[in-house]
């Protein structure tokens, strides 16, 4: 995207909000900076406050649907009612004001909240609450390339699912909302870190890392990722029959 003028690179316009995690979020990114956000940590109620939240970080920010260059969302894994409320919203908005939408992991955005001088020397493990016995891991590299897939993980399976399992790592750093359920099964595992404040995905986050995307977040590369991410099958309770 580029000035229409100049012909350099134009600051873009970008909505970002989540709520697959156990926080609800939106943003608004405009000349280089979040112009406007909101942030609750909610477990329920994201279909009541996302779109109320929306409103109001588009008010602080002073920008219209019109404006946008373009609508972010957090694509999971969460609970399975957010993010498909997170991502139905992104699309519904997208279709309205044709706007390209451009999805990522909440593990990304988790990763990218931390800092480079925690990350520094260090493997990054970021663990997601999945509201069960287990979690949701992916680890990353001191410059956030992934180092494995997502998935889930018992608390006492971490140890070995580890990119390097057989030895401690010179230095390991633990991000996410369920970082206290892997702590147990870590100790006497080595120099372990907790970051400071990524615990949760937060839609500034993720406008700052889609602004950073430059221009591919703006084509069609990454409309295949606006796909939710489930790493288990849905809760169902069967009815019961009748008699």
């Amino acid at each position: 995207m580029r000035d229409r003028v100049t012909g350099a690179p134009a600051a873009p316009r970008i909505l970002a909000l989540d709520a697959a995690g156990g926080a609800c979020s939106a943003a608004i990114w405009c000349d280089g900076a979040v112009r406007g956000s909101r942030f609750e940590l909610m477990r329920r109620g994201q279909s009541e406050r996302l779109m109320p939240m929306v409103e109001a970080a588009m008010r602080d920010s002073g920008t219209s649907y019109s404006e946008l260059d373009l609508i972010t969302a957090t694509r999971g894994p969460g609970g399975f009612t957010g993010v498909r409320i997170g991502l139905a919203t992104a699309r519904g908005l997208a279709l309205a004001s044709r706007k390209p939408l451009f999805a990522v992991s909440n593990f990304e955005v988790v990763a990218t909240a931390t800092s480079v001088e925690e990350r520094a020397g260090r493997t990054l493990a970021v663990l997601l609450d999945a509201k069960r016995d287990d979690f949701y891991l992916q680890c990353f590299d001191s410059e956030l390339k992934a180092l494995d897939e997502p998935r889930a993980c018992l608390p006492e399976n971490l140890p070995r699912a580890l990119p390097h399992p057989r030895s401690p790592l010179s230095g390991l750093l633990l991000a996410g909302d369920a970082v206290e359920q892997g702590l147990p099964g870590l100790e006497g595992f080595g120099a372990v870190a907790v970051a400071d404040e990524a615990r949760h995905a937060d839609a500034r986050v993720l406008a700052r890392l889609a602004a950073s995307a430059g221009e591919g977040a703006f084509g069609m590369g990454r409309a295949e990722r606006a796909q939710p991410l489930y790493l288990r099958a849905p809760d169902v309770t069967q009815p019961r029959a009748r008699t």
